[in-house]
């Protein structure tokens, strides 16, 4: 006896979906993959890197300085408040500084455009007293204390600061 094979119609086959569905999911992941690159532009890229590589010779010697000068800042921050004191191995040293302002920066190494900085204005003998431009969150920071002729600057891991003692 012969059997008769009954074939089955074209959209109830393996092989047509498999030949269609491929293309398919490449076209989505194609579209889908535009949108991610599309709004998630990296930031992290500086515009003006080739003049910040030629700068970073003259922004050593201000690193220098601080450790020559023995500078250790102790760095409170509370909300938006920000408390600077500023220690040296030698006394008169922080009298020179004494009446300036000082500049507080939190770089913020994932996202450049939340970068906080503030002026700090002295208070006291030694204590440096301002408010952040910004909120402070988890990231890793690359904070910075300048002085006009040195600076003092410490990268910190994934945290959010609170308390900092940054020393060159």
């Amino acid at each position: 006896m012969q059997e008769i094979q009954t074939i089955k119609p074209w959209y109830k086959q393996f092989w047509p979906w498999m030949i269609i569905g491929l293309p398919t999911s490449v076209v989505i992941a194609s579209v889908v993959t535009y949108f991610i690159a599309l709004n998630g532009i990296d930031s992290v890229i500086s515009k003006d890197y080739y003049k910040e590589g030629l700068a970073i010779n003259t922004d050593l010697s201000l690193d220098k300085k601080a450790a020559a000068l023995g500078l250790v800042a102790d760095v409170e921050l509370a909300g938006s408040n920000i408390t600077l004191k500023l220690s040296a191995q030698d006394a008169n040293a922080l009298k020179d500084m004494q009446g300036r302002p000082i500049q507080f920066e939190l770089e913020n190494l994932s996202f450049q455009a939340n970068n906080i900085s503030a002026v700090l204005i002295p208070a006291e003998a030694g204590v440096w007293r301002g408010k952040l431009n910004g909120q402070v969150s988890r990231a890793t920071w690359n904070a910075r204390v300048l002085g006009g002729e040195w600076r003092i600057t410490q990268r910190i891991e994934n945290t959010i600061p609170t308390h900092l003692i940054l020393k060159p």
